[in-house]
């Protein structure tokens, strides 16, 4: 039998658009930075991630739950009231439903 080590890759956006999907596997406090989350996530082409979160990003994760299919979007940089850069997404959850495709006659 041959082992395969699982090393998961982080996650870290750079360009604004940058974007991730996948089906978030794990949910649980940072070991890293305590006062954020971190994420795991297996991707549409099967590649495990993790994301450390941050005061926005864990806003947007509180009503995801594991097992729900999803999409992250970095909106790019902010400043915070104190004055430091911040990063900004927005996290969408795959409702469930068909995608509809309304094409013009």
């Amino acid at each position: 039998m041959a082992y395969q080590k699982i090393e998961p890759k982080n996650w870290k956006p750079e360009t604004q658009g940058d974007c991730i999907e996948g089906t978030l596997t794990a949910k649980a406090p940072s070991l890293r930075y305590p006062e954020t989350q971190q994420y795991g996530l297996l991707t549409i082409k099967g590649e495990n991630f993790t994301i450390f979160g941050s005061t926005i990003l864990d806003d947007r994760m509180e009503h995801v739950n594991v097992g729900n299919k999803i999409k992250m979007v970095f909106n790019g940089l902010i400043k915070n009231k104190k004055g430091q850069d911040t990063k900004t997404f927005d996290v969408f959850v795959d409702d469930g439903k068909p995608e509809v495709i309304k094409v013009n006659p």
